[in-house]
């Protein structure tokens, strides 16, 4: 899922970020230097077609992530899906094509294709959705 940072005033007009955070330091500029256009908002936008996806995960984002496992690995040999969590982390939410390690073999070529991170297992699976291809 492809989801970009934007800026947009109120009479519509979007500015594409780079990231979150330049967006709401876009937002916070273009009220001083645009008044008359203000508020300006950070936003995130996202494909209609892909919006159904974000709502169901929103909804319930382990059984989301679980959903995507299952279309991956209707497509591909194999899949490998993880929810972990550990002290020094949080927890941790990802999809690769293949697992980092499988004695004899440890596949250094893997493609990650969701990874996430949050303080909760509905955050991790969440962030994961966003993150596709462990952008």
């Amino acid at each position: 899922m492809v989801v970009h940072w934007y800026c947009i005033g109120k009479d519509g007009i979007a500015t594409l970020c780079a990231d979150k955070d330049d967006a709401e330091q876009s937002a916070k500029l273009a009220s001083l230097d645009w008044p008359r256009n203000a508020p300006y908002r950070a936003v995130q936008l996202v494909e209609v077609d892909e919006l159904d996806a974000l709502q169901d995960a929103a909804q319930d984002p382990i059984r989301a992530m679980i959903k995507q496992h299952a279309e991956i690995l209707n497509k591909n040999d194999s899949a490998y899906f993880e929810l972990a969590y550990h002290k020094s982390t949080g927890w941790m939410c990802w999809i690769t094509d293949k697992p980092l390690c499988m004695p004899p073999v440890i596949n250094p070529g893997r493609v990650v294709l969701a990874q996430g991170q949050g303080d909760t297992a509905e955050d991790a699976c969440t962030d994961a959705a966003i993150k596709k291809g462990g952008a």
